[in-house]
């Protein structure tokens, strides 16, 4: 139903976005300050006055600022409250309010903007054909996940001998040049793997658990810190311990380890 008063005009719409024009009529913001300020007068107390005695126009004149505020604040809830009714809107948060004109004797109007969920039509809801595409497993993509597997599942456990490609080692690094020499830091990482200069690789893998080598190490001039490039240290290695993987045999016992297979 209608509000009373309230005149609500479509002004542009997406589907996200409503925008109104409101006009409220005179007769409706008179009503509005006339209850607005009774509401005052019962509820505050004027001097020289008893309380909820004072004349309307004391009232105003002494509450004037408030009661516009909330005359402007009542109507705008009715106005909203009468456009969602209007158009049935289901607004995803409260509007937004702009280019409010409030003058004596003249309709209040403003626009409401106000965020909707969007309506999607679909124009088709079945009748595709749709091809499955089945990729293609080659026996060397089965062998590199079965490794990667064994790799995954395989314990680590001290070295026989020597330390290679793909053994862990653990090892402490000191700087012996100059103003940068300091306390040996400790290092780990998997040997074959990027993470440590190549020479330095070379030298571990020369060297007996416990054994120190001392020398330059110099940067490759790709090297990642800038700072670095191509720079020799002088540092001292000494290697800790080695460890090396022991790969799971690829059994049907494995299989069933790795999930709900039987055999291999």
């Amino acid at each position: 139903m209608a509000e009373t008063g309230i005149d609500i005009t479509p002004a542009a719409h997406d589907a996200a976005r409503r925008t109104y024009t409101v006009a409220v009529s005179p007769e409706r913001v008179q009503a509005a300050e006339t209850a607005t300020t009774a509401r005052y007068a019962r509820q505050l107390k004027v001097p020289g006055f008893r309380k909820g005695k004072a004349p309307p126009t004391v009232v105003r004149r002494r509450f004037g600022d408030a009661i516009r505020q909330s005359v402007i604040e009542e109507l705008l809830r009715a106005s909203w409250e009468a456009a969602r009714e209007q158009d049935g809107l289901k607004p995803i948060a409260d509007p937004q309010v702009r280019n409010v004109k409030f003058e004596d004797g003249a309709p209040l109007t403003f626009e409401l903007l106000v965020d909707v969920k969007p309506e999607v039509a679909l124009e088709r809801l079945g009748g595709f054909r749709l091809a499955r595409v089945v990729p293609a497993v080659t026996d060397e993509m089965v062998e590199a996940q079965l490794s990667s597997l064994r790799e995954q599942r395989a314990p680590w456990g001290p070295a026989p001998d020597r330390a290679k490609p793909g053994d862990l080692v653990e090892a402490t690094i000191a700087n012996l040049d100059g103003a940068l020499a300091g306390d040996a830091e400790p290092v780990r990482f998997v040997l074959g793997q990027g993470r440590a200069l190549p020479e330095l690789e070379a030298r571990l893998m020369e060297l007996d658990p416990g054994g120190a080598w001392e020398g330059a190490l110099r940067f490759p001039d790709d090297h990642p810190d800038e700072a670095k490039r191509g720079q020799s240290r002088r540092v001292r290695v000494t290697l800790g311990e080695v460890k090396r993987q022991a790969l799971p045999d690829l059994s049907d016992e494995f299989a069933r380890e790795v999930g709900e297979f039987e055999s291999v």
